[in-house]
């Protein structure tokens, strides 16, 4: 018996065209932070994008959800297993400053004046908190 013949044409997958193996997943710890950072942004964008459609109790849940993974990014441990610098620290700190800022203005939308004042007033201490470092950064560079 001869042996069979090559697969017709339409069988063939160019090497360009199959799906790539997924990437294994890094661990290093910007790759962490940056895909922590991803999770937040999705829902304070989809916030933002209810704000704006005027649906305030909507935007609420979304920048209270994005505080949340904040949350649970400053909790979680590092790959390397070592500590956040103070640098990523103080940028947490200026996510969660804006998105407290957001979250204060849906309440007053919705006339939570309690929520709104207190989101605001925590708002204020991390924003005094990252001025201060950046003064001091600012000391050391000159």
């Amino acid at each position: 018996p001869l042996p069979p013949g090559p697969p017709p044409a339409s069988a063939y997958i160019a090497p360009t065209a199959r799906a790539a193996a997924p990437a294994a997943p890094s661990a290093t710890d910007e790759d962490h932070e940056k895909a922590g950072r991803a999770r937040i942004r999705d829902e304070q964008n989809k916030g933002t994008e209810a704000y704006q459609r005027q649906d305030f109790a909507s935007a609420r849940g979304h920048y209270a959800a994005a505080v949340a993974r904040l949350d649970e990014l400053q909790k979680a441990p590092l790959p390397s297993g070592g500590a956040a610098s103070s640098r990523i620290l103080v940028e947490r700190d200026g996510v969660r400053s804006k998105l407290l800022s957001f979250l204060g203005k849906c309440c007053e939308k919705l006339g939570l004046d309690d929520e709104s004042k207190r989101h605001y007033v925590e708002c204020a201490k991390i924003t005094s908190r990252v001025e201060e470092y950046s003064a001091r950064k600012a000391r050391k560079s000159t």
